[in-house]
């Protein structure tokens, strides 16, 4: 299985119970490769062959929502944490 992973607090660099269970779950991750939220047309080459996408804060529009199907992706997942 290989995951596309975005949001800036899960990067290459940091290493935490959340992201060790993730890499243990999945063949293969992917992190984002500019460490700020993607634009739609960043978002879309990523999504190649990815089973499913852990999408941060990145520009979700109609045309990556049409490409998650499209090139094979199975879920897509938003994170997010906040409090009201």
């Amino acid at each position: 299985m290989k995951i596309l992973v975005t949001p800036t607090s899960f990067n290459a660099d940091t290493r935490s119970p959340a992201r060790d269970k993730l890499e243990r779950f999945a063949d293969e991750v992917i992190f984002n490769p500019y460490g700020r939220p993607l634009e739609a047309a960043e978002i879309i080459p990523l999504l190649d062959n990815v089973d499913g996408y852990v999408a941060g804060l990145d520009h979700i529009d109609r045309q990556v929502i049409e490409n998650v199907g499209i090139k094979g992706t199975s879920v897509l997942f938003i994170y997010i944490i906040g409090a009201i």
